[in-house]
């Protein structure tokens, strides 16, 4: 019984060891680079993440009115295995423009350490800094990062609930 206990108690110490330990990898507008770079490493266009996750396990489209005027445009949205791809196809010229990323799948890594249901808003703040925005909606806290070397209003939003990141999405600046 004792050498049960004692194995145990081993299992347990080791499980736990990662919980308390101390990150020790980029920091602040370095994290936050390196968080733009990887949730955008699917591309830009819908054949560039085609390319990078291949056939969507669903596509949605959907025609909306363009908001400048110019007739209608169609919204593509790209499901994957723990990613979600939106776009907009312009009616007028056929441009077809990324306009917004997310996935809310734990296995996805990112940099600094973050995980979804695992990372807590601390640790979030302490490894990417102070966020540019934070909102709350209902029990919802979404805190936003701004890539430093960007001039674009872009922004990665990082959703926490009870304390715990369950949300990455990434939204470009579109005009």
């Amino acid at each position: 019984m004792t050498r049960a206990r004692l194995v145990i108690t081993v299992l347990l110490l080791a499980a736990c060891a990662g919980r308390g330990s101390v990150y020790s990898g980029p920091t602040g507008p370095e994290a936050v680079a390196a968080l733009y770079e990887r949730i955008g490493m699917h591309g830009e266009t819908p054949a560039a993440v085609r390319r990078s996750l291949g056939e969507p396990q669903r596509v949605e489209r959907d025609t909306v009115a363009n908001r400048h005027g110019y007739g209608t445009d169609t919204t593509i949205t790209m499901l994957h295995r723990g990613w979600r791809h939106d776009f907009l196809a312009l009616g007028a010229s056929g441009t077809v423009i990324l306009t917004g990323r997310e996935t809310i799948d734990g296995a996805v890594g990112f940099p600094a350490g973050l995980r979804i249901g695992l990372t807590t808003a601390s640790q979030l703040r302490a490894r990417l800094g102070a966020p540019h925005d934070t909102d709350t909606v209902a029990d919802t806290t979404v805190l936003s990062w701004r890539h430093p070397a960007m001039e674009a209003d872009s922004y990665v939003e990082l959703a926490v609930v009870r304390d715990t990141v369950r949300m990455v999405r990434w939204v470009p600046y579109v005009d």
